[in-house]
């Protein structure tokens, strides 16, 4: 990533980070571990997974076989089993230069993610990134990062407007707004451009590049 001169007025007080498909590269790994484990449970497999990438969160769930009441038992079990892998998953490219130039540039962070916190502790320790976010949450459930958004926020003492989280799923858009923050959506990571575009995010960034220029204050 290009070296930046100047930097504009950061809008932002707070950015918030999803962490797999948005900072971790994490989507052939977790469709590997599942895939493991479809058949004995009795769902089925990811067979295509770029045609998944275009799913909303419900249409895949109905499409693989997999009752809302049976979600959290397989979440858990995917979770468990990449864990010896999240040391060797590596952040994607540009994003540890996105990171540190948000360092240089005030605004504080915290990664709220679906995914464990020993998990994603283990992935950005192994990439030299733990230390750029104040905290680390992982909630454990598809649905429903909307409340774990607001009480992040209360605990922290800020309010919507000075939010962003950023994310790169359709669950993720809706989780900012009823929350009441500002969402980035990157089209790096587990939901297509097309469909996160459909949902009209804040921002839509292709690149590292591209959504640090969002960020940082310089004109929309």
């Amino acid at each position: 990533m290009a070296e930046r001169s100047s930097w504009g007025v950061m809008r932002y007080d707070f950015v918030l980070w999803d962490f797999d498909g948005t900072l971790a590269d994490t989507f052939a790994v977790m469709v590997g571990a599942y895939n493991a484990l479809a058949h004995p449970r009795g769902f089925r497999p990811v067979d295509d997974p770029q045609a998944a990438r275009r799913l909303a969160p419900l249409a895949l769930l109905r499409g693989l076989g997999i009752p809302l009441s049976r979600l959290p038992a397989v979440v858990a079990e995917v979770l468990a089993s990449v864990r010896r892998e999240m040391p060797n998953i590596p952040l994607f490219p540009g994003v540890a230069g996105v990171l540190e130039a948000l360092r240089r540039s005030g605004p504080r962070m915290a990664v709220l993610s679906s995914n464990s916190r020993e998990n994603v502790l283990a992935c950005l320790r192994a990439n030299g990134a733990h230390e750029y976010f104040e905290d680390v949450v992982g909630y454990r459930r598809i649905f429903g990062k909307g409340r774990a958004i607001r009480r992040m926020m209360r605990a922290r003492g800020v309010s919507g407007g000075k939010v962003v989280y950023v994310g790169d799923e359709v669950r993720d858009v809706a989780a900012a707004r009823q929350a009441g923050v500002e969402i980035a959506a990157v089209t790096w990571g587990y939901n297509t451009r097309e469909i996160l575009a459909a949902q009209q995010p804040d921002y839509l960034a292709d690149s590292p590049d591209e959504l640090l220029t969002l960020l940082d204050g310089q004109p929309r």
